[in-house]
């Protein structure tokens, strides 16, 4: 018996011994208190936060473990929100999620929260790239939101809201995009197409220029009163407005599959009101060729320019400049003379370059006030309007101007000069010559054929 507990004896001293090493070397840490209920409920959300991101990162250990390594970063990486962005294309663009909306000094794309508005200037585009998939061109002259049109609606990363003027969109997402105005809405899984509204009228209209799209018309859009959804495959087009029965435009009915050719019955019944049509067609068909996409060539019409240049001394007065821009309706006189084209006219004044006196208000009675005050009939000077031999357009556009311009009661004369001429009273480099005068010069594709 006493050996055997000489034995124990031997081996409870060789494991005290064996402890009092391990701890010495700190192999074997001393007791510490249990943590507490708050202290477990503290550590628990780093664990939670950093689990989604498992499967794609090593986590490293670290010898002193806080919770600044795990806070925000990876629970914002598990809220995933649509992603997308714009770039000015030409200037001007504003784009952002608050008024008033900041413009794109350059072509650097920029981040498009969800509900965030872009516009575009009279010249402007940009483009919109959601998802890196959805490709949307906004032309001149146009609202889009990044969000529905109506509050109804679900909120889906594919879908937008055009509030006015054209959007191209080019498609090649998997899931289904929705492309909305306030009085339709337009959806696919993979096309190129473009929508247009005009708010005046509430006029959707849709182009498929390659796929197939689901239209929508709304009839009562307050009371979600839509009709069913229909297909429209490439190579036509579809418009409509609010209202029991589908619009009638030029004899052509909408909320039907129409031929795209019928644009060309459209569009004379729309360009006064809209001229920036034209200017769409343009922009879409310059795009689809740097897409490498299809676009008809019959939508694009020829475009052109004509230049009004104004030499003289008559023209440093600022109230007679003004006369001339709001007295003459500049619009009418290219739709006059070039209804089938798309043509610009630039007015080149002392204190003004006007690069589309379309775009003017007409006001004759301002202008009629504004020669009064400035003196003009106490000279009754005598406008010159001066084209170039063989620029017989120019020549024409020369006669209806002389027109407008008795309308306002100012006299003017029409004469074809050689190009030497033309050159001393464009640059009005003859100290002889004190005559006022407006030179016209065309171009562009419009006139090469003339």
């Amino acid at each position: 018996m006493k050996s055997m507990f000489r034995i124990r004896g031997l081996i409870f001293c060789s494991l005290l011994g064996l402890l009092l090493v391990l701890q010495s070397c700190a192999l074997l840490p001393p007791d510490q208190p249990q943590p507490t209920d708050a202290q477990a409920t503290e550590t628990q959300p780093a664990l939670l936060t950093t689990e989604p991101l498992a499967t794609t990162t090593t986590r490293q250990p670290s010898p002193q473990p806080s919770l600044t390594n795990t806070e925000a970063a990876p629970t914002e990486v598990a809220v995933i929100a649509p992603d997308s962005q714009v770039r000015r294309l030409v200037p001007a663009v504003f784009a952002g999620n608050a008024q008033p909306l900041p413009e794109l000094t350059d072509n650097l794309p920029v981040g498009l929260q969800p509900g965030g508005l872009v516009t575009t200037g009279a010249d402007g585009e940009a483009e919109v790239l959601i998802q890196g998939c959805l490709k949307l061109f906004v032309f001149q002259d146009v609202t889009l939101q990044r969000s529905t049109c109506r509050r109804g609606d679900s909120a889906s990363g594919l879908a937008v809201c055009s509030a006015g003027g054209m959007t191209g969109v080019l498609n090649q997402c998997a899931s289904q995009i929705d492309i909305q105005t306030p009085g339709s809405t337009a959806q696919t899984s993979g096309t190129w197409f473009a929508v247009i509204y005009l708010p005046e009228d509430r006029l959707s209209i849709v182009q498929v220029y390659e796929g197939v799209v689901n239209v929508s018309a709304a009839i009562d859009p307050r009371a979600g009163d839509w009709t069913q959804s229909a297909q429209l495959a490439a190579g036509n087009l579809w418009f409509t407005a609010p209202g029991e029965e589908p619009p009638v435009i030029n004899g052509i009915t909408g909320r039907e599959a129409q031929p795209m050719e019928v644009w060309q019955a459209l569009r004379p019944e729309l360009i006064q009101r809209y001229p920036n049509l034209d200017d769409w067609m343009q922009a879409a068909e310059q795009r689809a060729g740097e897409e490498n996409l299809v676009f008809p060539d019959f939508l694009a019409p020829p475009a052109g320019q004509v230049e009004a240049a104004f030499t003289g001394p008559l023209w440093d007065n600022v109230l007679i400049q003004r006369a001339m821009l709001e007295g003459v309706d500049w619009k009418d006189l290219v739709q006059q003379n070039w209804f089938d084209f798309n043509i610009a006219p630039r007015l080149l004044l002392p204190n003004y370059d006007i690069p589309d006196a379309r775009e003017l208000q007409v006001d004759r009675d301002a202008a009629l006030k504004y020669l009064n005050e400035s003196g003009y009939w106490n000279d009754y000077s005598t406008i010159n309007i001066v084209s170039l031999e063989g620029d017989f357009n120019a020549n024409q556009f020369a006669y209806s101007l002389q027109s407008a311009l008795a309308d306002i009661k100012v006299p003017a004369e029409v004469f074809t000069v050689g190009e030497e001429s033309f050159k001393v009273f464009r640059e009005y480099s003859d100290p002889n010559v004190t005559s006022p005068f407006i030179l016209l010069e065309t171009s562009g594709e419009a006139f090469s054929f003339n």
